[in-house]
């Protein structure tokens, strides 16, 4: 028959109401002790006991124990002792001997019990009265007594237990107790805690982190940079190169040693000639260059830096165009007058630039002027991802002059600039030479640097806003080098 199961609480009711109200139905309990104990997982918990409970427990260790014999006990004491070989120690007779005792103390306790039991007269005689049912009282007396005794030992036994599990829960709230206290410590020390300016400071160690990126990407060009570096020629190379100073010195020497020997003018110029393989006669037929412009040259090189050059056809040595063209290039900029400084102020593409990017960079309007025609536009350098950002800036710069967003003391400031320039490249006796010598070969007349500076000074806003716009409304060309994954093509910036 598979085992049967019932709640805690009908086992309750099962052993202390049943059979009759009051009566304890002791193996119902010892069920529901085992069951109560086996729930609260405590089995193997171990608690002090009393002497007698001891006395109880070794009675029925005993007890077990010679059950178990079998035929050992009916051999008797001297059968025991035969087998063993040996008498029983002191100690083992004064067990048995109050074992015994004790047993003889129960038996004494039972017979005094019923000796307080009416004898067979008084039960005859109250037999004979009417309304009374001594055997009857005295049969439920000693039921009720043997009851008593029972419930008795099984409260004894169910307040022990009791008491353990009150001591069980005790050390549960204790520790209860302990947590909650570790908890609101915790809890405590987070209040405590200024969680905003943490925040604060995770976001910027997440930001230095970020900074750390960018150096590492500028060490990283630095040391590309210094690579580069390498490849350009040495001190000691350019040792190799003829100086002007060094040439003029051994012009000047050539000229005096022929002075001395060469007085007129056939022999000087026979003497031209052949110092400088120039032959005479009439100079040879060719047709004037063209600007053709509208052209897009890329050549993509990996690399951290590009470079990009976007012109229109300028102006010739002839043209009456060339100093307005001249002041123009000063007025977007035309390189640093410091030495590496920025030109942030008195350049115009730089000033555009620098607003648009954060990153280095470097910008520069070229003007180049030869016999037929010439070329003027913008020269950029900068990282290759942000090239784009530069040159839109830049072109952005020019669109602004033809559209009159130019300021006369701008102009008067790019003026001064060119007419500097032109004057202090006159200092050198080499350059006035060379002055000298192109302004007679390409245009058979010479004007003089105080001409130039006057001539600068003439020239007006609204003429350099003419100019812009003819150059600037002119067939771009435009030329790139370098990683150009981020550099717009031409028709992207015009």
């Amino acid at each position: 028959m598979p085992p049967s199961t019932m709640r805690l609480a009908e086992l309750v009711d099962l052993s202390l109401g049943t059979p009759d109200i009051g009566v304890v139905n002791f193996n119902a309990m010892h069920t529901l002790f085992h069951a109560i104990i086996g729930h609260l997982k405590i089995t193997d918990v171990e608690t002090k006991i009393g002497e007698d409970i001891q006395r109880e427990r070794d009675a029925q260790s005993t007890m077990i124990s010679t059950r178990g014999s079998g035929s050992d006990q009916k051999d008797g004491r001297d059968g025991a002792l035969s087998r063993s070989g040996s008498l029983p120690s002191e100690g083992e007779y004064a067990e048995r001997l109050r074992q015994i005792e004790d047993k003889l103390s129960s038996q004494e306790t039972q017979l005094n019990k019923l000796n307080d039991l009416p004898s067979n007269t008084d039960l005859l005689e109250r037999t004979r009265s009417e309304g009374t049912k001594p055997v009857g009282e005295m049969w439920q007396l000693m039921q009720l007594q043997r009851k008593v005794e029972a419930n008795e030992a099984g409260l004894t036994k169910a307040m022990s237990l009791i008491e353990d599990l009150m001591r069980e829960v005790n050390m549960l709230n204790d520790n209860k107790a302990k947590v909650a206290k570790e908890m609101k410590d915790i809890k405590d020390k987070l209040d405590k805690m200024d969680l905003t300016s943490l925040s604060d400071r995770i976001s910027e160690l997440e930001s230095y982190q970020d900074k750390m990126k960018k150096i590492d990407q500028l060490e990283k060009q630095l040391a590309e940079l210094a690579e580069q570096m390498k490849n350009l020629p040495t001190a000691e190379e350019f040792d190799a190169f003829v100086t002007w100073p060094v040439l003029d010195e051994a012009l000047r020497e050539e000229r005096q040693k022929y002075m001395e020997v060469c007085t007129d003018h056939d022999t000087l110029v026979q003497l031209g000639e052949d110092l400088f393989s120039v032959s005479t006669g009439p100079p040879a037929d060719k047709a004037p260059a063209k600007y053709v412009g509208g052209v897009d040259s890329r050549t993509h090189i990996p690399g951290p830096i590009s470079t990009a050059a976007i012109v229109t056809e300028g102006s010739s040595l002839n043209s009456t165009d060339l100093l307005s063209l001249g002041v123009l290039q000063r007025l977007l900029g035309a390189g640093p007058y410091v030495k590496w400084g920025s030109d942030i102020a008195s350049s115009r593409l730089n000033r555009g630039v620098a607003q648009a990017t954060q990153m280095p960079f470097s910008t520069t309007c070229f003007n180049a002027n030869y016999t037929d025609s010439g070329l003027f536009g913008l020269l950029a350098t900068a990282p290759a991802e942000q090239m784009g950002t530069v040159l839109k800036a830049a072109v952005s710069q020019y669109g602004a002059i033809t559209k009159g967003d130019v300021q006369d003391a701008d102009v008067q400031r790019a003026k001064s600039q060119l007419k500097a320039a032109v004057l202090m490249s006159m200092e050198d006796s080499a350059n006035v030479l060379e002055d000298l010598a192109l302004q007679a070969v390409e245009t058979a007349a010479y004007v003089s640097p105080d001409q130039v500076a006057a001539q600068v000074d003439s020239i007006t806003t609204d003429q350099i806003v003419k100019v812009a716009k003819r150059v600037f409304n002119g067939k771009p060309t435009m030329a790139s080098l370098g990683d150009l994954s981020s550099t717009p093509h031409l028709d992207q910036l015009v």
